[in-house]
């Protein structure tokens, strides 16, 4: 890199951090620096200019509309200090083009005209996906005021950007609403393998969420995050096997779903609803004397688990419109009812 070039890129570095040092949204210096680093490494391997892609990816979001007036303001601000840096003019205008074109803007944005340009927008994306992209959708909606998550808040399929920038969302339907869908929206062949991993951190994290859901909310299959008002039927399987093998049936049917109560509810004494403490002790009781104490903790906890499952699910199945179906085990070849 030239002496000159290196000597910019020193300006960009200080600018950004000045610009961005104190954001608490998720587009602080850490991101700045991060989607910089990565935009680098891209460029080694993709063969592009690394000088456009760092002084691009420093730059980026000093214009983002979400953090200035207006994207006009935001695009000026930058060109300005273009101008004040010595930037030669063929380099401003690759660096506006890139910056003008790196939103998302509810899926409408316009594709990327230089390699450069994928290469900062693969940047940018692959840091808002993963762990830290998780970290960052939660702080961002914080700042901007909304809630983390509330299930009469409706998905928003389709969107226009003004929709995009000022309709009501929340937190977790940011994820579906956008970042989900930035794995098959990598521009670079070596992003969307890094991005393939990222994206497997979002669907155990929803998985997770939702299943925390459930725990604490009686309507659960109405408030879902993941199945939402979706639900036609619910199968309820009393064994692991049982309910793998229903969910491969099932596949194809994404308004049906799998309940498991778990094995250990197939054996044992079961609790009972008006004396709940005490027959639960009795039946923690006959599984210790039965069963190896090796793993004691895990069976502790497998049978807390199982306690909470027939404490809950009974008020959340109760007054649904659904039908219930319940599935046992009668050998090889049971079919679906």
């Amino acid at each position: 890199m030239k002496s000159t070039h290196s000597h910019i890129i020193q300006q960009a570095q200080d600018f950004a951090r000045s610009v961005h040092g104190q954001d608490s949204s998720g587009h602080d210096w850490w991101h700045v620096q991060r989607v910089t680093r990565i935009a680098r490494l891209l460029a080694y391997l993709e063969g592009a200019n690394a000088y456009i892609c760092e002084l691009s990816a420093y730059l980026h979001d000093v214009a983002d509309e979400k953090l200035n007036e207006s994207k006009e303001a935001g695009y000026e601000r930058v060109q300005q200090w273009l101008n004040q840096a010595g930037v030669e003019a063929s380099d401003q205008e690759n660096v506006l083009e890139i910056i003008s074109t790196m939103s998302f803007s509810g899926g409408t944005g316009s594709a990327m005209r230089t390699l450069e340009g994928r290469i900062v927008q693969d940047a940018d994306r692959l840091d808002a996906i993963g762990a830290i992209g998780i970290a960052r959708t939660f702080a961002y909606s914080g700042w901007k005021g909304q809630s983390m998550y509330d299930p009469y808040i409706s998905l928003r399929e389709h969107m226009t950007q003004e929709e995009y920038r000022k309709g009501k969302s929340t937190a977790v339907n940011h994820f579906h609403e956008k970042l989900l869908k930035l794995k098959d929206k990598m521009n670079t062949e070596s992003a969307r393998l890094l991005a393939d991993g990222k994206h497997q951190s979002f669907e155990l994290f929803l998985q997770l969420f939702d299943k925390e859901w459930a725990l604490g909310n009686e309507a659960y299959l109405h408030e879902s995050p993941i199945h939402r008002r979706n639900v036609s039927r619910v199968h309820i399987a009393f064994d692991d096997s049982t309910a793998g093998s229903l969910k491969m049936m099932l596949r194809s049917k994404p308004g049906e779903i799998v309940v498991t109560l778990g094995d250990n509810l197939m054996v044992g004494p079961l609790p009972k609803d008006h004396d709940f403490s005490r027959s639960f002790s009795t039946r923690n009781k006959w599984f210790q004397e039965r069963y190896s104490i090796a793993h004691a903790e895990d069976r502790k906890l497998t049978m807390l688990q199982a306690a909470f499952d027939w404490l809950t699910w009974p008020q959340q199945l109760t007054g649904q419109a659904f039908i219930v179906s319940r599935i046992q085990t009668v050998g090889i070849g049971e079919r679906l009812r």
